[in-house]
């Protein structure tokens, strides 16, 4: 994932069912993070990112396969 102008400080992962797989508070210091996904099944993943200054979060779709 990455951050260009606007700081990220939370992300969110979700599986196709909506089930959470991962929650995580990430430092706004940074404009590029990692996401281990080497555990989780194939399938479609909904990546949400909390941006700073914007109320919305944004929504990606993820296809591991």
């Amino acid at each position: 994932v990455f951050a260009s102008q606007n700081k990220v400080y939370g992300i969110e992962l979700f599986s196709v069912n909506g089930q959470r797989v991962l929650n995580q508070k990430v430092e706004t210091s940074k404009s590029e993070y990692k996401i281990d996904m080497a555990y989780m099944a194939k399938g479609v993943y909904v990546l949400k990112l909390y941006i700073e200054g914007n109320t919305d979060s944004k929504a990606f779709k993820l296809i591991k396969e």
